[in-house]
Order: structure tokens, then sequence, then C-alpha cells
């Protein structure tokens, strides 16, 4: 299976994921974008921090932080733009307890930037 695909199915295992996929998939009569597929499933997740469980906030976790790491760089760009960045937009937008739930439960450092001599 493809990686993006591989990807979207394993957070599609959280059902308000899942819904709005399915909803999209109808409105785009099968097809939609890969990344509105992806801006989608990053809003959805957003709106829905506050009622997942700790296990469901640290698969989310483990497949964003996977993808970021191991994938290929095409998935990881999806990942970072337009996942990520419309999570984040869209937490922020909803307010200081989700902006803070995302940071504190979703929040994958970036191990590759090059700090520099210490």
């Amino acid at each position: 299976m493809v990686p993006t695909l591989k990807f979207l199915e394993a957070l599609s295992m959280l059902p308000s994921v899942a819904r709005i996929r399915r909803r999209a998939k109808r409105a785009w009569g099968g097809s939609v974008p890969i990344q509105l597929d992806f801006a989608l499933v990053g809003a959805q997740i957003a709106d829905h921090i506050l009622l997942f469980s700790d296990d469901q906030r640290a698969y989310i976790r483990g497949v964003i932080e996977y993808a970021l790491k191991e994938g290929p760089h095409y998935l990881r760009v999806l990942v970072l733009r337009p996942l990520l960045s419309t999570l984040f937009e869209h937490a922020r937008r909803m307010g200081n307890e989700h902006e803070a739930a995302i940071f504190q439960h979703l929040y994958v450092p970036d191990h590759t930037e090059d700090h520099g001599p210490a």
C-alpha cells in the first residue's frame, strides 16, 4: 500500500477521522485531493483532541512521529503541511485549551535540526 494511504488509514482507525474522510469521499465522488484529505484529518484531530483518550492521543502521536521520522519525503511534506499546519492553526482558533492539549500530547520535536556547536 502507498505510504500516504497507509498513513491515512492508520489515523482512520479513530472513528472521528474515519467519519470525516467518508464524508469527504462522498462529497468528492470518491476522489478527494490528497492535500485536502490530510488537511481534513488535521482539522478533525484538532476538533476532537479533548475527547480522545490518552491512548488515542499516544496513537496519533506515534503515527505522526513515525511518518515524520521514517516515511518517504513526500509523506513528510504532507504531514507537515497540510496536516500539522491545519491541526495547529485550527487548535489555535479553538482556544487555549485545545492548543495546549495539542502541544502537550502531539508535539514532536524536530531532531534533524542542526543547532551548531555547543
